[in-house]
């Protein structure tokens, strides 16, 4: 083999090797892109979900307020309820005993 012939392909060997190892820099470069847009979109959906998480925290707290109270006003009208029926219960015992002396008194009078 001549030397010019050989220094030639000698010559593009080397810029084989250039353009693949270029090729294969590019490659990488672009692979490792594409995994930082990749871990950028998880830390984004991530602080989304872990605002959404406090939002979602705070409407649950506020809806088991909200039926906390409702409950609470729910048994207070039931007890005042009951007051209510205690009292006209003792209010009729009451006319029923006036009644039953009234008719004792009577007949004690009438003997």
């Amino acid at each position: 083999m001549e030397p010019m012939t050989a220094a030639a392909i000698m010559g593009g060997t080397g810029v084989a090797k250039g353009v693949s190892g270029y090729k294969a820099g590019q490659a990488s470069s672009k692979s490792a892109a594409a995994t930082a847009a990749y871990n950028r979109q998880i830390s984004e959906l991530n602080a989304k979900m872990e605002k959404d998480r406090g939002i979602i925290v705070r409407s649950i707290n506020e809806h088991n307020a909200d039926i906390g109270l409702e409950k609470a006003t729910y048994d207070a009208f039931l007890i005042e309820r009951q007051a209510v029926e205690v009292q006209d219960q003792n209010d009729f015992d009451m006319v029923v005993a006036e009644r039953q002396y009234d008719i004792f008194t009577a007949e004690k009078r009438a003997r």
